[in-house]
């Protein structure tokens, strides 16, 4: 079972059994599925996570940074400097909506890592170490900004875990893998003497099933994906934004 769609759903919208011995198999439909889902992924659609990720720390001074700063007494926005390192996030799947846990090695090369954990900001500044800084900030891209325990420079100097994705409805990334996978069902069947997945429910709930080419179901389930695309999905304009 995948976690947008599985075989049942495949099997309700095309109207036919899927069985280890059918035209394609269970294991085939399977397959269809993770390949699908894993393309959803890919697009960065829905919120994924991303663990044990390893970014090297640049040999950069310690700077500054601005703070937002509001007077309520006054109705005034002002920036206030504060020190810090930036760390660029590079080569990281976008667009990156938090950091679910962060650590640091400051060992030696020759030792082995020893990790310790930093707690990322949380709205006070309170025993905190770090702030995601998002795509947009300072022409930065996406970065982390230690403003305490800064890490050492060098190569796998931090370990992140983090979600990232494009805040998609669930459900509508389910109906387009399930059109997707029964895509290629009908595609597989084609050329077969199979005689169910022929027909399609017309008329509602009251309809009957009339006989349909595999070529006309194929089309139209194209467009349903296409539809989806268009009203739900970020554009590709969008998408690259994103890209560092």
């Amino acid at each position: 079972m995948g976690i947008y769609t599985d075989e049942a759903k495949v099997e309700s919208m095309l109207q036919l059994t899927i069985t280890s011995s059918s035209i394609p198999t269970t294991s085939e439909v399977a397959k269809w599925i993770s390949q699908s889902e894993s393309s959803i992924a890919d697009r960065s659609l829905g919120i994924h996570e991303s663990g044990d990720v390893y970014i090297d720390v640049p040999g950069v001074d310690v700077g500054h940074r601005n703070d937002w700063v509001y007077s309520a007494r006054t109705g005034v926005l002002r920036f206030d400097m504060g020190k810090g390192m930036v760390v660029p996030l590079v080569d990281m799947k976008t667009p990156i909506v938090s950091i679910t846990s962060l650590a640091k090695n400051d060992s030696s090369p020759e030792a082995a890592p020893s990790w310790d954990a930093l707690t990322g900001w949380d709205g006070s500044s309170s025993g905190t170490n770090y702030m995601l800084m998002k795509a947009g900030d300072r022409q930065l891209g996406y970065a982390i900004w230690f403003y305490d325990d800064y890490p050492m420079q060098g190569l796998n100097r931090v370990k992140l875990n983090y979600t990232f994705g494009h805040n998609v409805d669930s459900e509508i990334i389910g109906q387009y893998c399930t059109y997707d996978v029964a895509i290629k069902v009908l595609m597989a069947r084609m050329g077969t003497n199979e005689p169910d997945g022929l027909s399609m429910l017309e008329g509602g709930a009251l309809g009957s099933f009339v006989p349909r080419q595999y070529q006309e179901r194929i089309a139209e389930f194209r467009y349903e994906m296409l539809k989806i695309e268009v009203n739900h999905f970020p554009s590709d304009k969008e998408i690259a934004i994103d890209v560092i």
